[in-house]
């Protein structure tokens, strides 16, 4: 049984759980190409990252939904400090071409690839959640 890289992720912040965390890195060490939709500061990235055979495709915005009273309308601003913390947290990866940055929304993104795994865990209300 392959030994899992877990250590680095979980020095991340994020909400993933330890025993989430290494479902993730089981799932990754039989994939060669894993999309992720939602990265936030890269802990999953990271796990994937460290124990895919291929490399991840991290597919996300970095940016912010400001909702109206109503949820009705919707105004998207970019967040640099949070695009900065991903970056710092997986740059060897992304310099080692394990992580692939798609810095846009998963409805524009056209990867060339085909997926093994796709990780949805970006925007959680159920409208979007089944979008992606």
């Amino acid at each position: 049984m392959a030994t899992l890289a877990l250590h680095r992720a979980k020095s991340i912040y994020g909400w993933m759980s330890d025993a989430e965390l290494e479902f993730l890195a089981q799932i990754a060490l039989n994939s060669n190409v894993i999309f992720e939709i939602g990265c936030f500061q890269g802990r999953t990235t990271r796990v994937l990252g460290d124990n895919v055979r291929g490399y991840v495709c991290a597919i996300d915005p970095w940016g912010v939904d400001n909702y109206g009273a109503n949820e009705s309308s919707i105004l998207y601003e970019t967040n640099q400090d949070v695009f900065n913390m991903f970056y710092c947290n997986v740059h060897d990866l992304i310099k080692a071409g394990k992580v692939k940055i798609f810095r846009t929304k998963w409805e524009d993104c056209y990867p060339d690839v085909k997926a093994d795994v796709i990780f949805i865990d970006g925007d959680h209300r159920y409208d979007t959640v089944i979008a992606d």
